[in-house]
């Protein structure tokens, strides 16, 4: 079991995009984005070790600002059921595997943490990514206010360096040293 301090700086979110496929935007909101972002950012290349969160943390990394922590249990809460009700799955010619991604989420109310492991069996989402990988700045994502925004944001990060895409909607971008530039 790992702890993990304050230390915020350069947070990087990193996961196998087949993830990215999953994640749909009507299920999770702003905030519950904010918390799903921010474990996987901490899970990052720790295999299916269990990795405890503290409250102070954790509300650190996700720019939470109330103090009332009956709201941000709730919200973790929220975040897990939610989570839990996605039907993260892959499929090929043989067979169709669904999954929980993160089966223990412990929030421990007394010692104010949150104790998250990787499912063994899709550890390879979060764990020793060479390619075919979205990688973006936890504080980039946080800063932004919707679930709307950070979805593009993470799509946008996907091809990022690909250096030009079409969206689902058929607007072309390019990615340059300066940013995202819509063609």
């Amino acid at each position: 079991m790992r702890f993990f301090g304050a230390d915020r700086m350069n947070e990087i979110v990193k996961y196998h995009n087949d993830l990215s496929n999953q994640i749909i935007i009507k299920t999770l909101n702003a905030n519950e984005l904010n918390f799903f972002m921010a474990i996987c950012s901490k899970m990052r290349d720790k295999e299916t070790e269990e990795i405890v969160f503290t409250f102070k943390n954790l509300k650190e990394l996700v720019k939470w600002t109330s103090n009332d922590n009956k709201d941000f249990i709730k919200s973790l809460e929220n975040t897990n059921r939610k989570l839990i009700a996605l039907n993260f799955r892959f499929e090929d010619e043989i067979e169709i595997v669904q999954f929980v991604l993160f089966p223990t989420f412990t929030i421990n109310k007394d010692m104010k943490t949150l104790t998250v492991a990787v499912n063994k069996k899709f550890a390879f989402l979060l764990n020793n990514l060479s390619s075919n990988f979205t990688r973006f700045e936890l504080e980039n994502f946080t800063i932004l206010q919707s679930k709307y925004s950070k979805y593009l944001y993470k799509e946008l990060m996907k091809f990022k360096s690909t250096g030009m895409n079409m969206t689902p909607l058929g607007v072309s971008y390019q990615y340059n040293c300066i940013g995202f530039v819509f063609l």
